[in-house]
């Protein structure tokens, strides 16, 4: 197949679960289709990036958004007053956009468009003569929803930002979803959601993966008592997630396992996060590479609860072999079992002695992350998901067909 694919960044260094996905899933399906990327960047910085995916085989066409200022009043009441959800009124598509897809496809017969996430969808309009498959790396609408229901009662509507960032979000993700052929989706659960609201369009799932044989090598150097949890820490659901768990659970391991460490590792904490830091908390912001610090972890810790999606930190932690205790939500959506996979806890109190339970039982570490290890092997390894992907692909180009015989 001769792909399309357009997403809202170029997806590389992959340091975040949705740049991970599109990496890989790029990476992939270079070594078996024609590839060309266009890339939304949000800055002219990215570019510097492109000749990693060149070195894929992937032709890249780096796009940067339009900006709108956000600085009076005015402008800043804009966001609240428009339809659309904050980031596109702040970043709306390239104003030539349309021209520059149309010159492109002058010199290209493509099979296949693949809208990688939501904020793609509005690109489809230049592209609807063709077959389209648009990936929703999760619901949007349900982020800011869970976190304003997350809060104790009398306190929830002070979120009123989030409830109506909710309110946007639950419009457009269905009406851009109607412009595609086949809509993917990361999980049974959200593709029930769509399949509900998405009355005759195909909804298939194609789950967050990881590569497994980038951690083949990876050595376990556990230090003892050592907690781990990584994300992107300016991630709204992550910085709530160790607010919560500092402030909430941690106390309780500390005052039984004095020892303990936490590491919260991941790019642009917010000033929040960065306060978290102390003699027993190291917040580290970015790092080149996140597999030493999973050889360190005695326990990764995921403890959300807000997001949507699939969470890629729990398939990292598999393939590490690195046992997991995590919160319902966090683990929503994944193929797994408590207690045979992963451990899960949902109150601060069952949350910290279930850590502290793996923390003194090797035993029960070892047979979780073998359990874990197997399933990620065999269901969530790339080259397995990117079969799904391009049965997804395939089943648009005979959608697209059928609608012109």
């Amino acid at each position: 197949m001769n792909i399309l694919f357009i997403t809202d960044r170029i997806p590389y260094p992959p340091h975040d679960g949705g740049s991970l996905r599109t990496y890989n899933i790029i990476k992939q399906l270079a070594t078996r289709h024609t590839v060309t990327l266009v890339a939304l960047i949000h800055s002219a910085a990215e570019i510097e990036n492109v000749p990693v995916l060149e070195a894929l085989g992937v032709q890249i066409v780096p796009m940067l958004r339009a900006t709108r200022p956000n600085h009076t009043h005015w402008q800043k009441a804009r966001l609240h007053f428009s339809s659309m959800p904050h980031f596109l009124v702040q970043r709306p598509l390239p104003e030539d956009f349309h021209k520059r897809i149309a010159q492109l496809r002058d010199g290209q017969n493509f099979d296949v468009v693949h809208l990688d996430y939501a904020l793609t969808a509005p690109c489809a309009a230049s592209v609807a003569d063709l077959p389209i498959v648009l990936t929703q790396h999760n619901v949007q609408s349900q982020i800011p929803y869970r976190y304003v229901m997350a809060q104790p009662l009398l306190r929830r509507l002070m979120h009123w930002r989030d409830i109506l960032n909710y309110v946007k979000w639950r419009h457009v993700e269905i009406r851009w979803s109607r412009s595609a052929d086949v809509v993917v989706a990361v999980s049974d659960l959200e593709a029930d959601y769509y399949r509900q609201r998405l009355p005759g369009i195909p909804v298939q799932v194609v789950p967050n993966g990881v590569d497994v044989a980038s951690f083949g090598d990876l050595e376990q150097h556990p230090e003892p008592a050592t907690l781990l949890f990584t994300g992107g820490m300016n991630w709204h659901p992550n910085a709530d997630a160790m607010s919560y768990f500092c402030r909430e659970i941690y106390p309780t391991i500390k005052a039984e396992r004095p020892d303990t460490q936490l590491l919260i590792v991941g790019r642009d904490p917010t000033p929040k996060v960065q306060s978290l830091a102390n003699p027993g908390v190291t917040v580290t912001g970015r790092v080149p590479d996140i597999r030493p610090y999973f050889s360190r972890a005695t326990v990764c810790v995921v403890p959300l609860r807000a997001g949507a999606g699939t969470r890629l930190k729990i398939l990292e932690a598999f393939a590490a072999r690195v046992p997991v205790v995590s919160t319902s939500l966090g683990c929503e959506g994944l193929r797994v079992q408590d207690s045979q996979h992963l451990l899960v806890a949902d109150s601060p109190q069952e949350f910290a002695q279930q850590t502290i339970r793996l923390l003194n039982d090797a035993d029960l570490r070892v047979q979780l992350t073998e359990a874990g290890y197997q399933v990620t092997r065999s269901v969530y390894d790339y080259p397995v998901l990117v079969e799904a992907l391009e049965s997804a692909l395939e089943l648009a180009i005979r959608r697209k067909h059928e609608c012109h015989v």
